[in-house]
């Protein structure tokens, strides 16, 4: 049988469960995430590096990707580059004219590269002393075991640009997608089903199949969302959905580079 394929569902209402089991608030868990993004912990970056398959291969950028930018530099440029940290390699890439899906981002578990997504992920040392409202809450969603925990925000008036992060013939991978903000600071969310069509994601909290488009509109505000992955615990993912679709009714997208 193939495998069913649901853009996305929501789960607002693990969300609301988790708020009220962990007794944490969405002033409280925002205010901490808004806190580490001030002080910048664990390195707030642009994208992967430049060089790194397993993301470039599967997302496909509205303009350039930074191999593309990399393979343009000149000798001068690619000295330059070599003698950067990895902080400063990125924003080299990004003046440069990479088009990056996100500002910013966090990522508060060990093992971070996109190839390896799948499985349990440990913490990265100390960072529940930073993440202790996120954390608690976290334990509380349908999860057998939770994977990479990644934190993702844009600037004011800044869009996630239409893209997608995996293909249809790779494993659904368990997700949940959750924003603590304030209702107008959170930019709409759009996932496209098998026909094209857009669909508006829930606030809170959704399960999203990254193999389908999607994008983030801009608000004035800095915007986030927090993105856990794992395994969901038995009856969790929909049997159906009215956006479900068969594996073998799905287009096969490829990137165009």
């Amino acid at each position: 049988m193939p495998h069913l394929k649901i853009p996305f569902f929501s789960m607002e209402s693990y969300f609301k469960s988790a708020l009220s089991e962990s007794n944490e608030s969405l002033a409280s868990v925002d205010s901490e995430i808004r806190t580490a993004f001030t002080f910048g912990y664990d390195f707030l970056h642009k994208a992967p590096p430049h060089d790194q398959p397993g993301f470039l291969k599967t997302v496909n950028y509205l303009g350039k990707n930074p191999v593309e930018v990399y393979r343009g530099f000149s000798e001068k440029e690619l000295e330059v580059f070599d003698s950067l940290n990895y902080s400063q390699k990125e924003r080299f890439l990004f003046f440069s004219g990479t088009s990056f899906m996100w500002d910013w981002g966090l990522i508060l578990t060990e093992e971070p590269e996109w190839t390896k997504r799948f499985g349990p992920k440990a913490l990265k040392p100390e960072i529940d002393k930073y993440f202790p409202k996120l954390l608690n809450f976290i334990k509380y969603l349908p999860f057998e075991y939770t994977g990479r925990i990644l934190i993702m925000g844009t600037s004011p008036f800044h869009r996630v640009h239409r893209h997608y992060d995996s293909f249809f013939d790779e494993p659904v991978l368990d997700c949940v997608v959750l924003r603590f903000q304030p209702e107008d600071h959170c930019g709409k969310a759009y996932v496209e089903d098998h026909k094209g069509v857009s669909h508006a994601t829930p606030l809170r909290c959704y399960c999203l199949d990254d193999s389908f488009p999607h994008l983030v509109e801009a608000t004035a505000h800095f915007n986030y969302s927090v993105r856990v992955e794992g395994k969901f615990k038995s009856g969790i993912r929909p049997d159906s959905h009215k956006l479900a679709s068969t594996w073998t009714e799905l287009p096969k997208v490829v990137p165009i580079w």
